[in-house]
């Protein structure tokens, strides 16, 4: 696990075995380190525990249309956002009802 800069928000980077396989995840978004240092240290204590740390995360329970609502509402003021509400309502068609933990690539 560590934590790292990118694009002027600081990020936590792990790694967690999911249906056998061992995958990379990033969390964050934070301003200050000292909040990635917080995650870190939760998720290092979280895997000595045995807990998975993907059951916990938020952003697994929500839905598709919830995600869609809130992005609406935060870039609507974009110069292309006619685009994107394209694009949209496009994906709505196949997600819509679906948690985000849900929806994955599927090979």
């Amino acid at each position: 696990m560590s934590d790292y800069k990118r694009g002027g928000k600081w990020w936590v980077q792990y790694y967690e075995k999911v249906e056998g396989q061992l995958k990379k995840h990033c969390v964050g978004g934070w301003d200050k380190k000292s909040e990635a240092k917080a995650e870190d240290v939760k998720i290092k204590s979280m895997k000595k525990e045995g807990k998975r740390v993907l059951e916990k995360r938020k952003s697994f329970v929500h839905t598709f249309d919830e995600l869609v609502k809130e992005y609406r509402k935060q870039f609507k003021g974009q110069k292309y956002f006619k685009d994107k509400y394209h694009h949209l309502e496009i994906f709505e068609k196949f997600f819509s009802g679906k948690k985000l933990g849900d929806i994955g690539i599927k090979i």
